[in-house]
């Protein structure tokens, strides 16, 4: 007998999703420190613990990244962005974090800016270079400028020509 609409449909989706593939484990350095903040100095974290730290952190990131990924889906955009973890997290009912989420990810792009302000004299060089690079850019931009500028003048010289052309046509008939 044949399979009904539904079934047909929910065997398609079945095909479409991805297989189950292992996830890369988590740092399990980071997973302490953030455990060890989180705790009283007299806890004792035992190692099966820290693994299911480690276990429920990639299922907790690949849930909230399957959320967001529905949102960024449903605004029809093939990147997802803050906007879309945010909205996630609000989603998951998790919007009580989204200020301490805040926090920390300004904190992190203060720390990196100046970590990229800060650079030591041995990237004086490369700077130098990229410089060097840039100029050469902008010069062969000016280039093309200078060149398409050249174009426009001739095609809008045939342009008159053509007109003088015509004009000289009509007085002759």
């Amino acid at each position: 007998h044949p399979m009904s609409k539904a079934k047909k449909d929910n065997n398609k989706e079945e095909k479409e999703k991805k297989p189950v593939e292992k996830c890369p484990n988590l740092p399990a350095s980071t997973i302490d420190k953030i455990v060890k903040r989180s705790v009283t100095n007299k806890i004792i974290i035992s190692k099966d613990a820290k693994t299911a730290f480690e276990k429920a952190g990639q299922v907790w990131i690949q849930y909230l990244t399957h959320s967001a990924n529905d949102f960024s889906q449903k605004d029809g955009k093939t990147t997802l962005s803050t906007c879309h973890v945010k909205r996630a997290l609000e989603d998951m009912e998790f919007a009580h974090i989204l200020d301490e989420l805040e926090a920390a990810f300004q904190a992190y792009k203060a720390e990196a800016d100046q970590k990229k302000a800060s650079k030591t004299k041995k990237n004086t060089k490369k700077a130098n270079d990229d410089d060097e690079e840039e100029k050469e850019e902008e010069k062969e931009e000016k280039e093309e400028e200078k060149e398409e500028e050249k174009e426009e003048e001739k095609e809008e010289e045939a342009q008159e020509e053509k007109e003088e052309e015509k004009v000289e046509e009509k007085e002759e008939n």
